[in-house]
């Protein structure tokens, strides 16, 4: 059972992006939410 750099980084890096891409939807999500919750016509501009 031999371990090459490849196999040890290639699950890192796919854990460590999704945790990335998790992080970046809940902040557009919470940013999204506020200016709609400031500014109700921002939802309609941002859609269209």
């Amino acid at each position: 059972m031999t371990c090459t750099p490849l196999d040890a980084h290639v699950p890192y890096w796919h854990t460590l992006v999704g945790l990335v891409v998790l992080t970046l939807a809940v902040l557009v999500s919470r940013k999204t939410t506020v200016l709609q919750r400031r500014l109700p016509g921002a939802a309609s501009k941002g859609e269209a």
